[in-house]
């Protein structure tokens, strides 16, 4: 079946007027839209017909949006799903997050904050189409490496980033990465952030961390940002790695250097000591040839 040239888009309402008033108009945008007011149906299209996205309410009846989207992309590991909701609640965006949602907006919504999300997640299914030979190369890569959205909510995993925190994937996705941060570092991460953008997406960062058993470790880094052809933000990509013994031979060839600096300054200290004193008896001993050639 050929695409449109927006995407093709499955829509779940149990609202049959807004449902159709919302197909009509992501149809007159360029999408290609498909429409259902029950779960059960919309998955059985799922079954029969292929999708770019998702875009489902999150209270009705039968299925809640955040069922459906569990039970679409079980069917569907490529589908990017976005929930429409009157509770913009953090707790909910978090839920919908941890399922696999990409997004969620907020009712009512405006067409150009929608049709600018729908851009983003058409952009992130073209990455997930080809997901399964990305996550072949990164999952063997003894890199850490991760993808999220502003505010540090983890999308994406490989499995050294699990095994460095000591993590299981469904206990870090839809949850943000600030938090293995130490307190006192935590705004200077978040400026390294805002620093990244459109004329300068990729930035290299060394800050600490707190491991899986509590010590705290150091890593090294490379973060992009990604964005479509209209310049919108998707998301961030980051490939990092521990550098914890580094720093600590920094740290103690610092001291030695420090210790080394001291040494030698008490060492110049005392030769001066040394010289000023070898000029007093220098200096007393011409005194004393003097009264020496006065008692002659």
């Amino acid at each position: 079946m050929k695409k449109s040239k927006s995407g093709r888009l499955l829509i779940v309402d149990d609202e049959s007027d807004l449902l159709t008033s919302l197909c009509d108009i992501l149809s007159e945008i360029g999408y290609e839209t498909v429409g259902f007011t029950s779960g059960k149906d919309a998955l059985k299209a799922l079954k029969e017909q292929d999708f770019d996205l998702l875009l489902t309410d999150l209270m009705m009846p039968e299925m809640n949006g955040i069922a459906l989207l569990r039970a679409a992309l079980e069917i569907d590991p490529h589908l990017v799903g976005i929930i429409m909701t009157g509770q913009g609640t953090i707790h909910t965006a978090v839920e919908a997050i941890k399922v696999g949602a990409f997004d969620y907006v907020l009712k009512p919504f405006r067409l150009k904050s929608l049709d600018m999300t729908l851009t983003r997640a058409m952009r992130l299914h073209q990455l997930k189409e080809s997901e399964e030979k990305y996550r072949s190369i990164v999952e063997d890569q003894t890199e850490l490496i991760c993808r999220f959205l502003p505010g540090g909510l983890l999308t994406f995993v490989n499995e050294a980033y699990c095994r460095y925190f000591g993590k299981k994937r469904e206990e870090l996705l839809g949850n943000s990465f600030m938090k293995f941060i130490p307190d006192e570092d935590y705004e200077q991460v978040e400026r390294h952030f805002m620093l990244i953008n459109r004329e300068n997406p990729v930035a290299n960062h060394e800050h600490r961390v707190i491991s899986h058993n509590g010590e705290i470790c150091w890593q090294h880094w490379t973060n992009r940002a990604i964005f479509d052809k209209q310049g919108n933000f998707i998301e961030f990509q980051s490939v990092g790695c521990d550098i914890t013994e580094r720093k600590r031979m920094e740290e103690e060839l610092r001291k030695r250097i420090e210790d080394l600096e001291k040494f030698y300054d008490m060492a110049v200290s005392r030769e001066l000591k040394m010289k000023e004193m070898k000029n007093e008896i220098e200096s007393l001993k011409v005194e004393l040839s003097k009264y020496k050639k006065d008692e002659g």
